[in-house]
């Protein structure tokens, strides 16, 4: 947006002129500054961004998630109940030191047929932290692999983005 200036008298310093506002009357006026090509570059931007953010992410949590060695430890089913993911089930298993431990674990149906089901009678459990218990020794891995999957859609985006905000930015350049 231009300024107009005029000066108060012929030495005078130059002024911005009261006939001519600062801002806009209107604020949508700014928005015809900025062509689709623009927006599309602001938008591509966005995905690199976020995509970049959950690989990195899904990296970390995968390595920290593999990072802990655990053991396994025979398992008592105490109580089991429907639940919107599987069945929720209450173990009992020994704790490094012979005293018995309880945890309420979320175990999924099998993952596919044929396979066998997530709780087998025996639980993984952490050594240095014996309340960290699972039924599988990389169950808690679905936020890495999500956060992964997300990242390559995301990846996908900014390709795609990017490509039709180059197709319209030479599409602006060449129309007259």
């Amino acid at each position: 947006m231009r300024r107009t200036h005029h000066r108060d008298d012929a030495r005078g310093p130059v002024v911005p002129s009261r006939r001519t506002p600062l801002v806009p009357a209107d604020p949508r006026s700014y928005a015809a500054d900025v062509s689709a090509a623009t927006v599309l570059y602001l938008v591509c931007a966005a995905c690199a961004v976020a995509s970049i953010v959950l690989a990195v992410l899904g990296v970390v949590w995968l390595a920290t998630d593999r990072r802990v060695r655990r053991v396994r430890v025979p398992a008592r089913l105490v109580t089991r109940a429907p639940s919107g993911a599987g069945e929720t089930v209450d173990v009992e298993y020994p704790a490094p030191d012979g005293r018995p431990l309880r945890a309420r674990l979320v175990v999924a149906d099998a993952p596919a047929p044929g396979t066998p089901p997530w709780f087998d009678g025996t639980v993984w459990v952490d050594p240095a932290n014996p309340l960290d218990v699972r039924t599988h020794p990389q169950a808690r891995r679905r936020r890495a692999v999500v956060a992964l999957v997300a990242a390559g859609a995301l990846f996908v985006a900014t390709a795609g983005t990017g490509l039709v905000a180059m197709i319209v930015g030479l599409q602006d350049a060449m129309s007259p």
